[in-house]
């Protein structure tokens, strides 16, 4: 087996815990709604004059069933709103988060054949 190593930032969305490769965020900030901007259907933050895309998880992460609640014998790191600023190419994403709960090294391995998706997920 071939094992990496990698840091990652764990964030809350939904009730659901999510991990982010630390090496794809540029950059995580407290939700400032005056940053936030609408622009037609879309949300853009604002973010040192560059209008940044964003993303929130819900649009994007559909569930069959509710996820089960995130269960944490530690208190979050940060307890409220978050941006991460996403490296994609050249360019920036924001997602947004409910809360930061932190910084981990997860180890990872290749798995054999097609990995079906958990339940809950469309």
């Amino acid at each position: 087996f071939t094992l990496s190593v990698v840091r990652v930032l764990l964030v809350e969305s939904q009730g659901t815990l999510l991990a982010f490769p630390t090496d794809t965020i540029a950059e995580m900030l407290l939700m400032q709604s005056e940053q936030v901007l609408n622009l037609g259907n879309n949300r853009v933050l604002n973010w040192d004059g560059y209008m940044v895309p964003l993303i929130s998880l819900p649009q994007w992460l559909h569930y069959t069933q509710p996820p089960a609640a995130v269960v944490a014998e530690t208190l979050p790191v940060i307890n409220e709103p978050a941006i991460l600023l996403v490296n994609q190419g050249n360019d920036l994403v924001g997602i947004l988060v409910d809360r930061y709960w932190g910084e981990q090294e997860v180890t990872l391995r290749p798995l054999e054949g097609t990995v079906p998706l958990p339940p809950g997920f469309i």
